[in-house]
């Protein structure tokens, strides 16, 4: 599951605004506020709206054993 830490750090990468990540996701900006925070449950839906806009702007979340997490950002095809 990807967690607070990768949304954000996503979104740093990509050079998103939470305005523009929540336009792209279909999202409030208070709710991905909240989302950002991982201090408050989110849906698993919104959570994946969110993650969907990421991925399609090339990232790809990564989950190891042991706990361990990250982010990778992928160029666009072609380039």
């Amino acid at each position: 599951m990807v967690n607070a830490a990768q949304i954000k750090a996503a979104r740093a990468l990509l050079g998103w605004s939470q305005d523009e990540l929540c336009e792209r996701a279909d999202i409030h900006r208070r709710t991905l506020t909240t989302l950002e925070s991982g201090k408050v449950p989110t849906y698993d839906a919104t959570v994946n709206r969110v993650v969907a806009a990421l991925q399609k702007g090339g990232i790809q979340f990564l989950e190891h054993e042991g706990g361990a997490y990250g982010v990778l950002i992928r160029p666009p095809a072609g380039s």
